[in-house]
């Protein structure tokens, strides 16, 4: 299946794979936004849920056009591939936790420098901030940044998966994963109460935004912790 997938992202009318791109994005979007709403309202007993940071119609705007832009870099990712920049390869069951880690940490360090540079530099004021707004979560907060800082995120994930040839459900998986993540990481507590010093949790990514001098990581704490800018609490 996985072949016949990829031959079809190969043939198919590009008009095609531009609705794909749009119609999958905005779907996922809309799954992101009901599991949010689904989440609070059955955890709204605890306290911590109770404020949420307010939608705003500017904010509606930004994560419409930030949607918009992960369709293009999708578009952007499937051109790629038609012309051989990137590469899929067959599913080995073997291999597929290997590369699969293999992108994760890739990204996860990569993020981290990006997220870290942007920081310290000029970009935090005329860039980042907009994302910085959300002291609190709400269904949006995942989706709301400066355009350009979402393309340098898409820019990043085409490098890695050029860099690293993967099978089609790898690439899926880690999509699925990476979108799933970021929910977590955005939706204001911990959903799963789990504890490992090396995984990144909703607490962890709210710290952040409560403090921008640390937690820059995205799925670990382990560049964090390396470059001393972790902080739990």
């Amino acid at each position: 299946m996985g072949r016949e997938i990829v031959d079809y992202l190969h043939q198919a009318d590009f008009s095609v794979v531009v609705q794909i791109a749009f119609l999958g994005n905005f779907l996922l979007f809309f799954l992101s936004i009901t599991f949010y709403a689904v989440v609070h309202y059955l955890y709204n007993s605890k306290q911590e849920l109770v404020e949420r940071h307010p939608i705003l119609k500017a904010d509606i705007g930004n994560a419409i056009l930030n949607i918009s832009l992960n369709a293009v870099i999708a578009i952007a990712g499937i051109y790629m591939l038609r012309i051989g920049w990137i590469k899929i390869v067959d599913l080995d069951w073997m291999v597929f936790p290997i590369k699969f880690l293999g992108v994760l940490f890739l990204v996860d360090f990569l993020m981290f420098i990006l997220h870290w540079l942007v920081h310290k530099s000029f970009l935090y004021r005329y860039f980042h901030y907009r994302h910085h707004t959300f002291e609190r979560t709400n269904a949006l907060s995942l989706f709301v940044m400066h355009p350009l800082e979402n393309v340098m995120f898409g820019v990043i994930l085409v490098i890695v998966f050029t860099l690293i040839s993967c099978d089609i459900f790898t690439v899926g998986f880690y999509l699925g994963f990476n979108l799933l993540w970021g929910i977590l990481g955005h939706i204001g507590f911990n959903l799963f109460e789990f504890k490992n010093r090396w995984i990144t949790n909703g607490l962890f990514h709210m710290n952040h935004h409560h403090d921008i001098h640390i937690n820059f990581g995205f799925y670990t704490s382990i560049w964090d912790r390396l470059f001393k800018t972790h902080r739990e609490s």
